[in-house]
């Protein structure tokens, strides 16, 4: 009876001793498999011709959601695993993968990669913005072409325009400050102030008075014109 219950606790030794060992032994055969090393990935995107930074490139970890896309300068910055692979991708250049080394020593990686530019050839479409050529060629004929630039430029800068700009439009920095001028060197010169000179008037002026007369007689003249073309008018219909 003894050497049976001392034979129960040897074996519930025995259990006890294996249940605290199999953890132990999972941890060692765990601590068997090599960690990976993070690994912070700083790079430059350029093209394969002429070097120029490539923006706005998409860089993915290839088998993950994890990525980044370059900025304006082709640069980007994104943190991986050492022994990834990036899939570079670009619209209208060819895709690229890199991989990263697994024996790296440091935990900076810096990559300059250049991309070629993908040429997509696509087949010949000719678009015809008419039913047929005869109405093609009628609506050419037909087409009243706007004018050129000089024609635009000469109606914009009409006496009639210039005069409607001037009447209600507003004087600019410029024009206050010439006219403040003026008005300021009028007032020291008829004065009294420098010369005491008195300002002009023209009501004693052979050359004011001649310019008054021929413009009283174009205006005379033209009120005449009028009358005769009214009258004539007036005869036709009778």
């Amino acid at each position: 009876m003894f050497f049976k219950q001392k034979s129960k606790i040897q074996w519930l030794f025995c259990g006890v001793l294996l249940c605290q060992s199999v953890p132990v032994l999972l941890v060692a055969q765990g601590d068997v498999s090599p960690k990976r090393s993070v690994v912070q990935i700083s790079g430059l995107l350029i093209h394969n011709d002429n070097l120029e930074p490539l923006p706005f490139v998409h860089i993915q970890v290839d088998g993950t959601r994890r990525g980044a896309m370059a900025d304006s300068k082709g640069f980007f910055s994104l943190v991986t695993y050492a022994g990834d692979e990036l899939l570079i991708t670009a619209i209208g250049f060819h895709s690229v993968r890199v991989h990263i080394p697994d024996t790296l020593t440091s935990d900076r990686y810096t990559l300059i990669q250049s991309m070629m530019q993908d040429t997509i050839e696509l087949p010949v479409t000719v678009i015809y913005p008419w039913p047929s050529k005869e109405k093609f060629r009628d609506a050419f004929l037909n087409l009243k072409a706007p004018d050129d630039d000089y024609e635009t430029a000469r109606k914009n800068l009409t006496l009639a325009e210039f005069r409607e700009r001037a009447k209600y439009g507003k004087m600019d920095a410029a024009m206050n400050y010439r006219n403040f001028i003026n008005n300021k060197t009028d007032e020291l010169y008829y004065g009294g102030k420098l010369s005491g000179q008195s300002p002009p008037n023209n009501l004693l002026n052979p050359f004011a008075w001649s310019q008054f007369l021929r413009i009283w007689n174009a205006q005379k003249e033209q009120k005449k014109q009028k009358k005769a073309l009214e009258w004539d008018a007036y005869d036709v219909e009778d």
